[in-house]
């Protein structure tokens, strides 16, 4: 009897995978397959369900050595496992407990960059390859426990992505039981994480704590949390449909700037602002003052983690953000030649035979003779002067940037170069110093573009 019911749970399960793989996710049968394989339950189980469906897979394992000899029997366990199976497996061992530290960071959140930083490897610039995780419903709804409980907006309620960026997890529609009875049924060797028991993180709490009342209050709770996990999954694509299409409406591009017209902004609704925004680090914790932002003047600046966000006249001008490390500044002591300056986007040429080279603003021709070295490029700085080209006195520099109607994020990484009597020679782009002006007496000339 017992045979029996062995033999029709596995059926049952194996069938129920493989019209998963036929209607979700056939192009898995001929591509390239990573399965991140721990040695617990789940990934063993995903493992043998590939293996009965003649589906090839290489298993990819990560040593952590957070558990000591646990950690390595672990790794032992799946050499012999891929080595019985014929299965290839790399390993990668970590100092996670040193890196977290280093960083600053939780080892729960260390331990996740660090293995998907190495899944990716194997995926990346690879349109045919695929990660496979063993993720299943249960851990969806812990997910959503994790998300509700930290405040996440509707994006984090849906479930852990079935297929999303070359990571594919087929055992999404399959309980935490389900995988139970087809290991006891096939007699599946697998390993347990004494971590796992730990009541220390917050999923295990959910799991331990909370499931269980929640399984008793509502026993088909599972089935409800996957209809809802499907409805959330319907309005994210739902508003990102809407995004696309209010940003091929309104969104413009120019180079490292994107901008968006500041009253169409301000007129959207602050839940759909944030959707079109969040890409840019603008969520439901700095929507508040990013609207109050919003109804500032000219020059106002509001920054995220990665980016700065300007009013400029009628424009929302979003830039990435320079860190104070890639300021631009350099030093040259003499010109025999050609020098390319690719981290400030510069290149200065040393010229016997030239034609002048007027009405192009990415090139800039000056006297030789007239320059004193060395001379540095770097940003401009507030209090800069220079004398234009044709003009009798000097003027300030931010004043030409604003007579230039040079955006704010251009402003920020304007480069100037200055000579040794410390006088500005040019505005890289923009303004040439008079006195450095090409005239009838000029014999050589340094050529300033700007790389493309």
């Amino acid at each position: 009897m017992f045979t029996e019911t062995a033999s029709l749970t596995t059926s049952l399960m194996l069938t129920k995978f493989q019209t998963i793989i036929d209607q979700k996710f056939p192009f898995l049968k001929t591509a390239e397959l990573y399965l991140a394989i721990s040695g617990g339950k789940d990934s063993m189980t995903l493992s043998h369900l590939l293996s009965q469906s003649g589906i090839k897979h290489t298993l990819l394992h990560c040593n952590f050595q957070l558990r000591g000899k646990e950690s390595d029997q672990d790794e032992l366990f799946l050499q012999e496992y891929a080595a019985k199976n014929k299965l290839q497996i790399h390993v990668q061992k970590f100092n996670t407990a040193q890196i977290a530290d280093e960083k600053k960071l939780s080892i729960q959140e260390c331990a996740r960059n660090l293995r998907y930083e190495w899944f990716r490897k194997f995926i990346d610039g690879n349109s045919n390859a695929f990660l496979l995780t063993a993720h299943h419903l249960d851990d969806s709804i812990e997910t959503f426990f994790i998300n509700l409980l930290r405040g996440t907006g509707f994006r984090g309620l849906s479930g852990i992505p079935v297929n999303a960026n070359q990571i594919v997890r087929p055992l999404s529609d399959f309980t935490a039981e389900e995988i139970y009875r087809y290991i006891d049924a096939n007699h599946l060797d697998y390993r347990s994480d004494s971590s796992n028991a730990k009541r220390d993180y917050l999923r295990n709490k959910i799991r331990h704590d909370l499931i269980p009342v929640l399984a008793e209050v509502t026993p088909d709770y599972q089935a409800k949390m996957s209809a809802i996990f499907d409805e959330f999954t319907s309005l994210k694509h739902h508003v990102d449909h809407e995004v696309n299409a209010f940003n091929e409406l309104h969104k413009r591009q120019d180079k490292n700037q994107i901008r968006y017209k500041l009253d169409v902004i301000q007129k959207a609704d602050s839940f759909f602002r944030e959707q079109v925004l969040r890409g840019y680090g603008i969520y439901k914790k700095n929507a508040p003052e990013f609207s109050k932002f919003l109804t500032r003047t000219t020059g106002a600046e509001f920054r995220t983690l990665d980016f700065i966000f300007y009013i400029d006249r009628d424009d929302l001008l979003i830039t990435e953000a320079v860190s104070k490390s890639e300021i631009h500044f350099a030093q040259i002591h003499e010109l025999n030649d050609q020098i390319c300056l690719d981290f400030c986007g510069v290149q200065l040429e040393r010229k016997k035979a030239f034609e002048l080279i007027k009405n192009n603003s990415a090139i800039q021709q000056l006297d030789f003779a007239k320059i004193k070295f060395p001379i540095t490029i770097r940003t401009w700085q507030q209090g800069d002067k220079i004398k234009p080209l044709g003009m009798s006195g000097h003027k300030l520099v931010s004043d030409i940037l604003i007579d230039k109607k040079v955006s704010m994020a251009d402003k920020s990484i304007q480069l100037v170069i200055v000579g040794a009597n410390d006088e500005l020679i040019c505005l890289v782009g923009l303004v040439i110093g008079d006195e450095y002006r090409v005239d009838d007496q000029t014999l050589e000339i340094v050529q300033v573009s700007i790389l493309v």
